[in-house]
């Protein structure tokens, strides 16, 4: 949820637009898109969502690194504070139930309207348009493929396609509704305009609700990665293979994130290395897994020599104009790049006979 910051302040508060937008109906889409075909869905792309699903882990270590390295206001004690309670008041609900939801899903969204409610007291404001609209369609494009496609490799998702008695109804009131207040609250606030200047709370208590917002939603979503692969994918954590998936994702996250926010770190482009590293890792959801997923839609195999190769070819020539468009911020480049990744397909296997 650190995207629409970066985006508003690249590009203006059209930048939380073309990333609100796909993202809720993106998301929203999924439980149309799979009810009744939700368990042959993801049977057939079970490596692929595996995969996601470590990229993901390892992205929340990579994040909370970098959170603790740079705290809200620089109040590090608070900011842990609220992290360390969050996450524990998170973790004793899913122990207490011995589900990731419910209670634990409560909890969560309370943690994150207490931070909500605490931007609200400090009033953001951005111009309608920071950069070029070539750049902003550069930007649009981009969320659009990501946001479009990566929702299908999500296993949570997929666990709750699965075992949803209504999963319309879940995912449109879950990502069309609820997501949407909440990511409109908390980062489109340039949009809300509001004055709420008479309600002041300080630097230190907006450090523990953020803290609070950061601990209960990597807790929860990381909890809910590990029991869907336990579940779902039938993967015992204490096994090699739910180390291989789970653990082992967290820890070099973790390195990562240590990593990139060492002083000596160099950055690039002008940025800092942490949002170097940060950028480098949504590369996964804007390029690689989007590409992989084209290149296996009609029942062809993920995992097959030819699909392999297939996406090597086609991030190899996509990568320049990610990198351009994303690092240097010359965002109109992210369209050729974009269209490489589409035709990408046109390197795709041969489908699989159906069982």
């Amino acid at each position: 949820m650190f995207l629409p910051t970066l985006l508003v302040r690249d590009a203006g508060k059209l930048g939380f637009v073309v990333f609100i937008v796909p993202n809720a109906i993106g998301a929203g889409l999924v439980g149309w898109v799979l009810a009744g075909r939700a368990r042959a869905f993801f049977e057939s792309k079970r490596p692929l969502i595996l995969w996601f699903t470590a990229a993901t882990i390892a992205f929340h270590g990579y994040w909370i690194a970098w959170r603790f390295a740079e705290p809200v206001a620089g109040n590090l004690l608070e900011f842990t504070l609220g992290v360390v309670i969050a996450a524990s008041l998170v973790l004793n609900a899913v122990a207490l139930t011995g589900k990731v939801r419910g209670l634990a899903a409560l909890m969560t969204l309370v943690f994150s309207l207490g931070a909500a409610f605490g931007l609200l007291t400090y009033p953001a404001s951005a111009p309608m348009l920071a950069g070029s609209a070539a750049d902003l369609a550069g930007l649009a494009i981009v969320c659009a493929l990501g946001f479009g496609l990566c929702p299908y490799l999500d296993i949570t998702f997929n666990k709750c396609s699965i075992e949803s008695g209504r999963p319309r109804l879940a995912f449109t009131l879950g990502f069309v509704l609820f997501a949407f207040v909440l990511l409109m609250v908390t980062r489109g606030r340039t949009w809300l305009g509001l004055d709420l200047q008479n309600l002041y709370i300080s630097e230190w208590l907006l450090a523990g609700l953020v803290g609070g917002h950061f601990g209960a939603q990597t807790t929860f979503t990381v909890a809910a990665h590990v029991e869907a692969v336990r579940t779902t994918a039938r993967t015992r954590i204490r096994s090699h293979a739910g180390i291989g998936w789970v653990v082992a994702p967290a820890l070099i996250g973790l390195a990562l994130g240590v990593l990139a926010t060492q002083p000596w770190m160099p950055g690039l482009a002008g940025m800092d290395s942490p949002e170097v590293g940060y950028r480098a890792f949504l590369g996964l959801y804007g390029l690689v897994f989007p590409a992989w997923l084209i290149l296996t839609i009609g029942n062809r195999p993920p995992l097959s020599k030819r699909t392999l190769t297939a996406l090597a070819i086609t991030c190899a020539v996509a990568l320049p104009f990610f990198t351009y468009g994303f690092i240097w911020l010359h965002e109109v480049w992210l369209i050729p790049g974009v269209t490489i990744v589409l035709l990408g397909r046109l390197l795709a296997d041969k489908p699989q006979p159906s069982a």
